[in-house]
């Protein structure tokens, strides 16, 4: 008598951590449409997941595993580490839901769900495929934090050099045309008054979405990892 294809040895089948992945990726969504819906600058949210299920379905289409991956129970864990992974990992869901209904720094916590999500991901292509599903999966996964908003305290320093570029080219510019004009942080000085630069013109918004649209056209056209470094940079 032989055991069932989905259960060997009394092991926990991997369909079920499929599932588990699955839910960790529908709240990591959850938790960023908030953001998605209500901070402009990261409206374009809304595109990551799509292209990132798309990227990640064109790599495993064209994945081919090596021949170590096939040998029997390599795709099962032991039931009792699947159920100890799943306690921990209640665990940790409940205080990081707990974390983010409390809005106790929610930057913070929405990062550390995204990366649950991606590590669930990640332990789960490793699993069923080795390291090198690990590494086909490995940008699908990672091109999601590109909708994941910026924890203050790196997105204002960024956003507050930008704002001061933005005004000294404005400045430069009104000078070119007679106009005398001083940079004074994020604003122009002029002979009437000042001129603030607004977060909106600081340019911050076109950077987090060049990033995300650069990382795409790269994965979409395939282009070796120098011409896609060269594709952010431009």
């Amino acid at each position: 008598m032989t055991d069932s294809p989905r259960r060997l040895g009394g092991r926990l089948p991997l369909p079920w951590l499929a599932l588990l992945c699955g839910s960790l990726w529908v709240w990591a969504i959850w938790s960023c449409a908030e953001h998605w819906r209500g901070n402009p600058n990261y409206s374009y949210g809304w595109a990551v997941p799509v292209l990132a299920l798309g990227f990640a379905l064109r790599r495993l289409w064209n994945w081919e595993p090596p021949p170590e991956t096939t040998r029997e129970g390599h795709s099962t864990l032991s039931r009792a580490a699947g159920w100890t992974m799943a306690a921990a990992g209640g665990a940790l869901v409940c205080g990081l839901e707990l974390a983010r209904q409390e809005m106790w720094r929610p930057q913070i916590v929405l990062m550390l769900i995204c990366g649950l999500a991606v590590s669930g991901s990640l332990a789960l292509c490793a699993a069923s495929g080795g390291y090198s599903l690990v590494r086909a999966q490995l940008f699908p996964m990672l091109f999601f934090w590109t909708a994941v908003p910026w924890p203050p305290r790196l997105e204002q320093p960024i956003t507050s050099t930008l704002m001061g570029w933005v005004a000294a080219a404005t400045a430069e510019t009104l000078h070119w045309m007679g106009v005398e004009a001083e940079p004074s942080g994020g604003a122009i000085a002029l002979r009437t008054g000042l001129v603030g630069i607004t977060e909106a013109c600081s340019g911050i918004r076109s950077l987090q979405a060049g990033i995300m649209f650069g990382l795409a056209i790269g994965e979409w056209f395939l282009l070796r990892p120098a011409k896609r470094v060269w594709l952010l940079v431009l």
